[in-house]
C-alpha cells in the first residue's frame, strides 16, 4: 500500500513544481515558493486528521505564507507544529466568502465538503482519488489567495485578513524570549511605514502592560510602571506626526535586519535558492 506521504508528493509535486513550489529537504512534507526578493515564502502541506467513520483515514491540506521579518521559521518541525501560521482550504473559503447559516445553502454544502479528505484505509484507488480531490480544491481555494501575497504590503493584508499574530513588543528582547511568539509578524508594521497598523499593535501591547501591573504581575513580565508611561509617550508621540517616521523604532529596525538574515540563512538550509 502506497503510502499518503509519497501520494502526496507525487500528485501535488507535479502540479506544483510549474509553479515555482518545490520540496524542501528533509523529512516533512513541505512545498514552497520563494516570492522574487526572497523576503517571502507561500507553502503548501498536509497533516493526518481524525476521521470518525469506521474503515476510513482522513487528511487536510494546509497552505501558508511567510516572511523573514519575522521571528523564526522553522520547517523540520511538522505541519501540526507549524498550525499557528497554516489554514486549511475550510477556513480560506470559510473568511473568503459571505456567510450563511441555512444548512441547505450552497455555502454550507460545499464547506461541508472539503473540511477534511476522507479515503477508504489500504484502498490505494480511493487514497488516489483523495489527493486528487484535494489538489483541485486546493487549486482553486489556497493558491489563488497565496498568488497574492507577492509584496510585503499584501502580506501585511493577508496576515490580517487571515488573523494571524500581528503585536509588537517594545520589551528588552522584542519577544524572542517567547517561543509562542514564532510566527509573529508584527515587526513587518514597521518595516513597511504602516504607521495605522503600529499604532493598532502598540496600543494592544500598552493595555496588556496596563492589565499585568494592575494585577500585580508587573515584575514576573518584566513591567514597571515607568517603562509603561514610556510607551505610552511614544504611542502619543506616534499618533501625533504627520507621517510615520520608523526611526522612532531603531533598536526594531536593527532586529529586522538580524531575523532576515537569519531566516534567510535557515531556508538556504532547506534547499530554497534565496
Amino acid at each position: 500500500m502506497t503510502s499518503l506521504n509519497t501520494v502526496f508528493k507525487n500528485v501535488f509535486g507535479q502540479a506544483l513544481a510549474p509553479l515555482g513550489f518545490v520540496k524542501i529537504k528533509g523529512r516533512q512534507p513541505y512545498f514552497v515558493r520563494v516570492v522574487p526578493g526572497g523576503e517571502i515564502i507561500h507553502v503548501i502541506t498536509y497533516r493526518n486528521e481524525w476521521c470518525f467513520d469506521s474503515g476510513f483515514k482522513a487528511f487536510d491540506i494546509l497552505g501558508g505564507v511567510a516572511t523573514v521579518y519575522r521571528q523564526s521559521i522553522d520547517l523540520t518541525w511538522t505541519p501540526s507544529d507549524n498550525v499557528n501560521w497554516f489554514s486549511s482550504n475550510w477556513f480560506f473559503y470559510s473568511q473568503s466568502n459571505p456567510w450563511n447559516d441555512d444548512p441547505e445553502s450552497e455555502f454550507r454544502k460545499f464547506r461541508k465538503s472539503i473540511y477534511r479528505f476522507p479515503y477508504l484505509a489500504d484502498n490505494e484507488e480511493s487514497l488516489l482519488y483523495a489527493v486528487e480531490y484535494s489538489l483541485r480544491i486546493s487549486e482553486n481555494i489556497i493558491l489563488p489567495i497565496l498568488d497574492k501575497a507577492t509584496t510585503l504590503d499584501a502580506c501585511v493584508d493577508y496576515f490580517y485578513r487571515f488573523n494571524l499574530h500581528m503585536s509588537i513588543y517594545d520589551d528588552e528582547n522584542l519577544g524572542n524570549d517567547n517561543p509562542n511568539n514564532y510566527c509573529n509578524e508584527g515587526l513587518l508594521l514597521i518595516k513597511t511605514n504602516n504607521k495605522e497598523g503600529v499604532i493598532k499593535a502598540l496600543e494592544g501591547y500598552i493595555s496588556s502592560i496596563a492589565y499585568q501591573l494592575k494585577r500585580g504581575n508587573g515584575e514576573l513580565f518584566r513591567f514597571t510602571q515607568e517603562f509603561y508611561n514610556e510607551e505610552l509617550k511614544k504611542l502619543e508621540k506616534l499618533k501625533l506626526e504627520k507621517t510615520f517616521n520608523p526611526k522612532m523604532f531603531t533598536k526594531e529596525l536593527a532586529e529586522l535586519e538580524r531575523r532576515k538574515a537569519a531566516n534567510t540563512e535557515t531556508l538556504r538550509s532547506y534547499g530554497l535558492d534565496l
